[in-house]
């Protein structure tokens, strides 16, 4: 199950036209910007942005994943 999830998902992640852009996540992404403009040394802000990265697309692929679910067990959404 885990190897079909993940071909799914990597198929919608490299189709940009599935998911147009979202207004909290732009206002996110704008705010982690500014964060990081702060950050003067070079490591540090790109061990922050890298972990940033990461979480937001743990949290993707865990939306992507519970969706899926529901939509697998019939219930309505």
């Amino acid at each position: 199950m885990t190897n079909f999830y993940e071909e799914i998902y990597s198929y919608y992640e490299e189709n940009r036209e599935l998911h147009p852009g979202i207004a909290n996540v732009e206002t996110a992404e704008q705010e982690a910007a500014a964060l990081l403009s702060k950050i003067t040394d070079k490591e540090q802000k790109e061990a922050i942005d890298t972990i940033i990265g990461k979480i937001a697309r743990a949290y993707e692929m865990q939306g992507f994943l519970f969706a899926r679910n529901v939509y697998g067990s019939g219930a309505a959404i």
